[in-house]
């Protein structure tokens, strides 16, 4: 069975961030190395995924406030974030596959090409009063 509950994780630079329990079990696509930066702060990630979430931990933290404003951003099918994980998608199939808890209620959806990621960092760096690529940024 897998594992699922709340859990903090340290990051490449010795910081530690909370973020709700993940199952375990799920494969995670791994193509490299990823870090982001934000406030003097470098956090190095395996997977996109990873530093998807990175990303919205490190900026909810800097900015509180900013998962609620991104969650009310809804491109086209899908949000990035939501409180009840049946509103990240208008496909109801996808949300038992693609949701994952990010932080005590809040969900994010984990079906993102690199495309959409580096469109959602932007959007949550906005979201979080911050400039992308001064304020805020990630590479692999």
């Amino acid at each position: 069975a897998a594992a699922v509950g709340q859990s903090s994780f340290a990051t490449g630079n010795g910081q530690t961030l909370q973020s709700a329990g993940v199952e375990r079990s799920k494969a995670v696509r791994r193509r490299g190395t990823y870090w982001l930066e934000t406030n003097g702060r470098r956090y190095s990630c395996t997977s996109l995924r990873e530093v998807l979430r990175t990303g919205l931990l490190a900026l909810e933290q800097t900015s509180p406030g900013m998962l609620e404003k991104l969650s009310g951003l809804k491109p086209r099918t899908k949000r990035i974030v939501a409180r009840d994980r049946k509103q990240l998608f208008e496909s109801t199939d996808l949300v038992s596959k693609y949701s994952e808890p990010l932080t005590a209620g809040w969900w994010f959806g984990t079906n993102n090409s690199a495309p959409a990621t580096g469109a959602w960092r932007h959007r949550a760096a906005e979201c979080a009063g911050l400039r992308w690529g001064d304020d805020f940024q990630w590479g692999e």
